[in-house]
Parts: C-alpha cells; structure tokens; sequence
C-alpha cells in the first residue's frame, strides 16, 4: 500500500505531538515499494531537515534518523539524494603531541569530537586532565567521547569521580556513556539508574539506556532488556535483541524463541540470529554497539505510543473470520486506500439472528473504517483521533506488505502448514501464521477506526461525504442488535 507522502508532509508540521511522532515513525516504515509519489519525497525530507532543530528531544532523534532513512529510499528509488555535509577526519595519523594541540585549538565541534575519539589510544597524566576537562565541554559529542577516554586510562577512581556528575548531563547518549562506564568499573547504583532510565518516555533515553544495557553483563539487566522486547518503538526491540546476543543470555532464549513468530518480520530476523549467537552457532555482531549511529541508522518502526485507548462505550462482539476472507478484506482495502472507490455491504436486517446481525453490523465497521480511512488519506478528514488509528493502519499494512514480499521468497514447501510444523517443534506448542495475525490486525483496525470516526460524526467534530448514510446504517443496526437482544426475536423488516 502506497503512503500518502502529502498528508505526511502535513501531519509532520502539526502542533499536536502525538500526530506528529506517528507521523515521524511512519517515515521510518517508508519502503520504495510504499512510495506513491516519488516527487513528494524532497517534501518530507524539508520538513524533517526543519524538525531536526525542534524544542522537543524525541522529534529531533526521530527527525535526524527519518533523514537518514529516506536517503536510502531515494537511492533505491534511483532518486537524486540531497549531500549532507561531509565530517571533517583529520589528515594522516597524528601524533601525541600534535592532537593535544589540535584539541587545545579546534573550533569546530564535529572536528573536535573526532580529535577526542582518537586521543584515547594515548595513556599519560596529561591525556587524563585533558579528557576530565574536555567532560565538560559544550558539545555532547565531545563529552560522550571524552568518557571513552578516560576509560581508557586506567584511573578508577578518577573516572568514577568525572562520571556520576554526567549521569544528570542533559544529553541522553552522555548519561548512556557514563553509565556504561561506571557499570565497567562495578559502580553499584548503575542498574537502578538505567531502570530509571529506560521507564522514561522519551525515545531517545529508552534506546541509549538498552545501548548500556547491552554492555553490562548482569542478570538484572537481562531482565531490563527482555522488558524492553515489548517496546512499541522498533528499533529499541531490535536494539535490546542484540543486547541479549552480545551478552549471551541463555535465561532469555525462551522469549526470543517466541519473538522468531512475530508480526514484524524484522524482529524475527533478530531473533533467529540472537538465538544463534547465544547458542554459539554465530559470533557476535561487530561492530556490537555504535551509540553515535543512534541518531543516523536507518530503521523501520512502530508508533511510539499504543493507541489501545477505549474507542466505544459500547461493547462490539466480533466473529471470527476466516483466512479466506480475511485476505479478501486485505484486498479490498488496499484497493479503496490506493484510490479505490469503497462501496458498504448491502444491508438487510429482516428476520436476521441477533449472530447474524453482529456479523453484519461487523462487516459494516469495516466498511466504514475504508471510508474514513480514505477520507483521512485525503486529507479530508483530519482529526487526532482518527489519525492516531489512520496511523496504526498504515504501519500494520506496512507489515503485512514485507511479510509478504518475504513469503514469495521463500520455497513452497517452506510456506503453509509445514513451515508451521518446523516453527511449532522450535517453539513449542501452536503457532498462528504471522500473515494471518497481521490481516486480522488490520481488519480490527478498520473496526476501531470506524467507531471513532462514528462517534466523531454523531458529535459533528468531524464531516465527510456520506455521512448521513453511515449515521443511519449505524443507527439501524443498533436498533436491530438491541431488539433481538431484547426479545431473543428477529426485528421486523428494515432494508438498506
């Protein structure tokens, strides 16, 4: 399914911050098979270049890792990509002597930062009082490279000194460095403050508190990164993964084992390759960690905030479909949101089992969910509740898209009920096909995006074409459900 790279542009510049951050995590998702206008791509890219200089710390690093992740999609688009400004590297090796001088001098940040990076492969006094220094320089960078640094210098005590302090520096990746140096060296309270760490709800410090986890061989932070495997941004998930790989956690093997049925198969990669590791089948990734690529790397993601909220005070019994039929769905809804025209189930309530008007009043939903879904793609709606379930639309489409493109790449007798069987004997007990969950999952949506969209047009806080048509099939049915509830009798005739 192709996004809307308009809406998104527009959804970027929103003042509400939740729209904003599913719409920055939506960029994240963008693939070249989901990119319905490629010219409109250099439109986000200018809005994310804007947002990477936002009051907000988490639009910044979403910003800066979206830019990133769009130059990979332009290149694999054979799309002309926008030149970032090339990081000055010092000419030739430098010795002692000479980058002693050039840190004592150098102006620019970014320079200074790699002149710090390499003073670590010197040991003496004068390196020492240099890197304490330079721990409170301006520049994050140059603080979170000076740690690395001292380090380096042997002096425990010295290091323990300089970096508590920075465990309250106002840069995530200078406390996630400090305190992976301060758990290096055994200091005791480390693992309470990347607990505290990690329970924030800024991205940004949950990814750079698993980033130290991944570096501390203790069973209580094992613990700490299997909670984050449910974390419902992406890449703090796959980052806390190779966490447990690089410190070869066997206690974790039984939760990566049920990771590798995910919906979204790049955490099941992840797994596979985790359990590998941990089983010692594989070595471990190299380079493990990079903590200055947080903010570049190019990944896929979730939205950052589960949008579980209670969508209808009243209660929806839901049929369970079958494979069949979802795929049906799926399709159909791909079709309407590529530009497709939704037309409602006929809707017939005479002489119907109270069963048979909750499966109608459920298809109904769905068809109602298609038709918000695409007014809000349009633009035509745009209301936060409605785009935080839009929202959610699109990322499971995502999914259900990748997990099918892998599906066509795997052998036939891989797929189906066998590739089942060998994941069941993995695992261990039944194992539900992702692409199923995942068609379920979008199905459920549409439902839930529905009743919002209805208790929004009752409220008249939002319009769209057809209005009144949905309004009275919603109203319809609702008597219908009610009366046979009531009498345990059909309702009399109702067409519509």
């Amino acid at each position: 399914m192709a996004i809307n790279l308009r809406k998104l542009a527009r959804d970027l510049k929103q003042e509400d911050l939740d729209i904003k951050m599913l719409a920055l995590t939506t960029v994240l998702q963008l693939s070249k098979a989901g990119v319905e206008n490629s010219a409109d791509l250099l439109a986000v890219y200018d809005v994310l270049q804007g947002l990477t200089t936002a009051p907000d710390s988490d639009v910044v690093f979403l910003a800066r890792k979206g830019i990133t992740h769009l130059h990979k999609v332009m290149e694999q688009l054979n799309l002309p990509v926008p030149a970032a400004a090339p990081e000055p590297q010092p000419a030739g090796p430098i010795g002692r002597d000479e980058l002693v001088a050039a840190i004592r001098t150098e102006t620019d940040p970014v320079a200074l930062a790699t002149h710090v990076a390499r003073l670590g492969q010197f040991k003496d006094d004068e390196v020492l009082q240099l890197a304490l220094a330079l721990t409170r320089h301006k520049e994050p960078r140059v603080r979170s490279n000076s740690i690395e640094v001292l380090e380096k210098q042997g002096d425990e005590r010295r290091l323990m000194m300089a970096l508590i302090p920075l465990l309250a520096d106002e840069n995530h990746r200078v406390r996630a460095n400090a305190a992976r140096g301060l758990g290096i060296v055994g200091y005791s309270k480390i693992t309470g403050f990347l607990a505290e760490m990690y329970a924030s709800t800024k991205i940004g410090n949950r990814e750079a508190a698993v980033w130290a986890l991944g570096h501390l061989k203790r069973d209580e932070h094992v613990q700490l990164l299997v909670r984050a495997l449910k974390d419902p941004f992406e890449p703090i998930r796959v980052r806390a993964i190779r966490g447990l790989a690089t410190l070869g956690a066997t206690a974790a093997l039984p939760v990566l084992q049920h990771l590798t049925q995910d919906m979204d198969i790049a955490i099941c990669e992840e797994a596979v390759k985790a359990i590998a590791v941990i089983q010692g089948k594989a070595p471990p990734p190299e380079p493990v960690f990079n903590l200055d690529e947080m903010a570049r790397q190019a990944v896929a993601d979730e939205a950052a905030a589960a949008s579980g909220a209670e969508t209808s005070k009243r209660p929806i019994d839901i049929r369970e479909e079958s494979r069949k039929l979802a795929q049906e769905e799926v399709a159909r809804i791909e079709k309407i949101l590529a530009g497709g025209s939704p037309q409602l189930p006929r809707m017939d309530t005479s002489g119907r089992t109270l069963q048979e008007l909750l499966a109608m009043s459920d298809q109904n939903l769905v068809g109602v969910g298609q038709l918000i879904a695409q007014a809000c793609r349009a633009g035509q709606v745009n209301h936060p509740e409605v785009n935080r379930h839009y929202y959610d639309l699109l990322k499971y489409q995502e999914l259900l898209m990748k997990r099918r493109e892998a599906a066509k790449q795997t052998p036939d007798d891989l797929t189906g009920s066998f590739f089942n069987l060998v994941r069941t004997k993995l695992v261990g007990g039944q194992v539900e096909d992702p692409i199923t969950k995942l068609e379920q999952r979008v199905n459920a949506t549409l439902r839930t995006l529905a009743q919002v969209g209805v208790e929004l047009l009752v409220r008249g806080a939002i319009t769209m074409q057809g209005k009144e048509e949905i309004l009275r099939r919603h109203k319809t049915l609702l008597q219908a459900i009610d009366s046979a509830r009531a009498t345990g009798t059909p309702p009399g005739p109702t067409k519509g």
